[in-house]
């Protein structure tokens, strides 16, 4: 029913099977759009391991201050290079149209 999508991945890969019901979320590791208040305190999980392929490696977590940086790129997510931050490029969403709408 739900799914979800990175720039990279693809929907294929993913098991067929499908509910009447199809719902795909497509997120772009450098999307700031989605955060919590969990960065005032916390380390977040995209973050640590290898990171999204648009997110800096220079990218530190520090308390209170990423909270501040993260919501400062929120007001600026659509200014940035498409294919980027919450600036979405077909190439990034097309197979999800044509899976979500594609007939059982």
């Amino acid at each position: 029913m739900v799914r979800f999508k990175g720039q990279k991945s693809s929907l294929a890969e993913m098991d067929k099977s499908w509910g009447s019901m199809r719902f795909v979320y497509i997120q772009h590791a450098s999307d700031p759009r989605i955060f919590s208040l969990d960065l005032l305190y916390k380390s977040p999980d995209w973050l640590k391991g290898q990171r999204g392929p648009d997110v800096s490696p220079y990218l530190q977590w520090y308390p209170i201050i990423t909270f501040l940086q993260i919501a400062f790129d929120f007001s600026m997510a659509t200014s940035v290079p498409i294919g980027c931050g919450h600036n979405y490029a077909p190439s990034s969403y097309i197979d999800a149209w044509i899976a979500i709408t594609e007939p059982k």
